[in-house]
């Protein structure tokens, strides 16, 4: 653009100075002056033009991601687990599925690629979990050429560890919720727990992360909120 304008005011300059030779020559002196006037105009708007700065408008700041609380990982984790469970259940509803990484709650939160580790899943054990923002919105199964093979016992520890880990500061205020309502029990049920073959292994853990009374009932797993608080207070 500076460029063309460059370019056009040479030429105005060039007819400009034509001209005068022409009106020099002709002794047409009134026009020589007319004409030394129009130039003088041309190259003083030219300058001033040219020492002019344009106002760059100001870049507005990138947006800044909010960093997530203890309470608001806990949460992001905690969703994405029900999740994966959800998204394997209308697959495989036998499936057994856990986390390959031992990292997956910080993972999670900074959405970095994501696998889960399958049993019974119709010969794929392993997918990948596709996701945006912390929230699990696919899955992508992968096959293997190895048999399936019975998973062994112990199994559910990973799973069992991921869960609580995830779970343990909101089942703290709930159990805080249930004292000052009233509440002796808490149960947690079917719905909001992984696969029932794992709640012997998460009441195990549930111990180890200070609920002593947590234990396996035909509803789910349950917690004796009292004793919960005393040991809490005791602990703090």
């Amino acid at each position: 653009m500076q460029q063309t304008k460059q370019r056009g005011l040479r030429d105005k300059l060039c007819v400009i100075g034509w001209l005068i030779l022409t009106c020099y020559l002709l002794r047409l002196w009134p026009f020589v002056l007319a004409l030394l006037g129009v130039g003088i105009f041309f190259i003083i708007r030219a300058v001033v033009q040219y020492t002019e700065r344009p106002q760059l408008t100001p870049l507005e700041p990138l947006p800044v991601r909010k960093t997530m609380n203890v309470e608001e990982e806990q949460t992001v984790y905690a969703a994405a687990c029900q999740r994966v469970s959800e998204l394997v259940a209308q697959e495989y509803p036998g499936a057994r599925w856990v986390w390959e990484s031992a990292d997956a709650k910080r993972q999670v939160n900074k959405s970095l690629p994501m696998h889960i580790l399958l049993n019974h899943a119709g010969g794929y054990r392993r997918a990948r979990a596709v996701l945006l923002d912390g929230r699990v919105i696919a899955l992508r199964f992968e096959t293997s050429a190895e048999p399936e093979q019975e998973p062994a016992p112990n199994n559910y520890n990973l799973l069992a560890f991921q869960w609580v880990d995830a779970n343990a500061f909101a089942l703290e205020e709930r159990c805080a919720e249930a004292t000052q309502g009233g509440i002796t029990d808490l149960i947690l049920t079917e719905s909001e727990l992984p696969v029932r073959e794992s709640w012997q292994d998460i009441c195990e853990e549930l111990r180890r992360h200070g609920f002593p009374s947590a234990r396996v009932v035909a509803e789910g797993i349950k917690i004796n909120t009292t004793e919960e608080m005393v040991q809490h207070e005791r602990a703090q």
